[in-house]
């Protein structure tokens, strides 16, 4: 079960999406997820997730119950014992920047627990889940999250101005071009890159591409060539290259997990 909500428009700069969700199933289930292109706020109700690299896995799996999740360069896979329920809230990287009020260097590429980086980070799942409906719990988030935004350090309008251009486009403007267009020097881009959105701008730009084909492998039924001409690779190997450095899986076997929602539990993701 999930439940999606958007936050209230005074938030959406901020907040893309509100998912609450609670699953239950007779084993364990693993899943690839990500990389995406927000942060995640999750908000565990009490039960614990395990989380791994997806491609070369290291299987000593991290342990969270409610965390920060920053934008990564691959996959992870997660993991839970039968039982989930909890919420997640979507931040843009700028808007996680302000909200946070952390460098997103600090978390990209990690999970780290919400209470490090989040004040009342444990007080605030539980004040969650003792609310009695989904309803109460979305606005609770709205209310804090506005009170933060009060608070907040606002991220560089240039900054928001490029992370969402290179959005729009999935990825595909050079880093030469986003800096002559803000008269900046390639070195001044990347350094607030890496501070507000935690990524260096020609690794979100491959990231975007990645989801856009993604979003494409999941839905549509063009070929494997098609796909890369669609998303800007050079040509189909470079889409399979890039698929498997960030899922660990071929472009076919990601599809087809992809499209069935596959347990990975006692699978190898790797193989295809």
């Amino acid at each position: 079960m999930a439940i999606i909500q958007q936050p209230a428009p005074s938030l959406l700069n901020q907040a893309r999406l509100y998912y609450g969700f609670e699953e239950k199933t007779a084993s364990p289930i693993r899943r690839c997820e990500g990389p995406g292109t927000d942060v995640i706020l999750l908000f565990s109700f009490g039960p614990e997730w395990r989380i791994d690299r997806a491609p070369e896995p290291t299987g000593t799996w991290e342990r969270r119950t409610s965390f920060v999740a920053g934008l990564r360069e691959s996959s992870v896979l997660t993991e839970h014992d039968g039982h989930s329920i909890g919420m997640q809230v979507n931040l843009t990287p700028p808007g996680a920047y302000a909200l946070l009020g952390i460098p997103m260097d600090e978390i990209a590429d990690r999970t780290v627990d919400l209470e490090d980086v989040l004040g009342g980070g444990k007080q605030l799942p539980e004040r969650l889940a003792a609310l009695p409906t989904w309803a109460e719990r979305f606005q609770l988030l709205d209310a804090v999250l506005a009170a933060r935004l009060e608070e907040a350090r606002p991220p560089s309008t240039c900054i928001e101005w490029a992370w969402e251009r290179l959005t729009k486009t999935n990825g595909r403007v050079s880093v030469d071009a986003l800096a002559a267009e803000l008269g900046w020097s390639r070195k001044r881009l990347a350094a607030r890159f890496r501070e507000q959105i935690g990524l260096l701008p020609k690794t979100a730009a491959r990231m975007l591409r990645f989801e856009h084909a993604k979003a494409l492998l999941e839905h549509e039924e063009l070929g494997l060539a098609g796909i890369g001409h669609v998303c800007g690779y050079f040509d189909q190997a470079h889409l399979s290259t890039d698929v498997h450095r960030i899922t660990g899986m071929t472009p076919a076997t990601y599809r087809r997990y992809l499209r069935s929602e596959t347990n990975l539990q006692d699978a190898a993701p790797g193989t295809s």
